[in-house]
């Protein structure tokens, strides 16, 4: 039996994984992903990290970020029903995420010691408030830790981006508290400090990893840095609100499109 790996945009079906399943290591589940979606010029449109909180660092054992392609199907815009495509569920948590710059073309193309060194204005150039939302077709994938999560795509759902503001020097996250709001009830909420770092360094972070395992992330593409708000299921035909500091900067309903 050959290892796992999602092969489909958005599983309708759910696998629960054997032993024999397992890829044999966390760079085979990563290289298994990159053959998957190199045969689709579509992924790679935004890239969701995963681990990036102390508590999902601790729980699964881990030290550094973990990440998926996302594909352009998934970026969902907010004045759509969300995700608008069937799914197999419909979550979310409140992330901050960051566009990748012209400038860090240059740096990625020299490696990880000039993206580690560069500075962060010339790696980024916009962020915004964004919603990843879950749709993973694993039912044990935790129990195998995070070769399986990867081989998952992380259970790669949707992503909606909010409003674009300018990354500069100035930008700094010193703890802007984040909600999300389902009809007027706040179910979820965190601070911009619950990451293991700033959002932006966490963002760094994630073009290290990418590069140590062979992927090459290129000046456009979105990297939303991980749940600061934690993932919570939403019902169906929810008015869904993600406060930044105290003003809404994410408004969508949830919903399916008719088929």
């Amino acid at each position: 039996m050959s290892a796992f790996v999602r092969t489909e945009i958005t599983p309708l079906e759910t696998v629960t994984l054997t032993a024999e399943q397992m890829p044999a290591s966390l760079a085979d589940a990563y290289a298994r992903v990159k053959a998957v979606v190199e045969k689709d010029a579509g992924y790679c449109a935004a890239w969701k990290v995963g681990g990036s909180t102390p508590p999902a660092q601790k729980a699964l054992g881990i030290d550094e970020v973990f990440f998926a392609p996302m594909h352009e199907k998934e970026i969902v815009p907010a004045d759509k029903l969300v995700p608008g495509f069937k799914t197999l569920s419909i979550t979310a948590e409140g992330e901050v995420a960051l566009r990748i710059s012209p400038k860090a073309d240059a740096y990625i193309a020299k490696g990880i010691d000039a993206v580690s060194a560069a500075p962060l204005t010339d790696l980024f150039d916009v962020w915004c408030v964004s919603a990843e939302m879950p749709s993973g077709s694993l039912t044990n994938g935790g129990d195998f830790g995070v070769p399986a999560i990867v081989s998952d795509r992380c259970g790669s759902g949707c992503l909606v981006l909010g409003p674009e503001h300018a990354y500069t020097a100035d930008t700094k996250w010193t703890g802007e508290v984040m909600k999300t709001e389902q009809n007027g009830e706040v179910i979820a909420e965190g601070t911009t400090l619950d990451l293991v770092d700033t959002a932006d360094e966490v963002a760094r972070e994630f073009l290290i990893v990418a590069l140590k395992y062979g992927f090459s992330p290129k000046a456009g593409q979105w990297v939303s840095t991980g749940g600061i708000i934690p993932c919570k299921p939403l019902k169906e035909n929810a008015d869904i609100k993600i406060y930044y500091d105290g003003k809404v900067e994410l408004a969508f309903k949830t919903g399916y499109d008719a088929a």
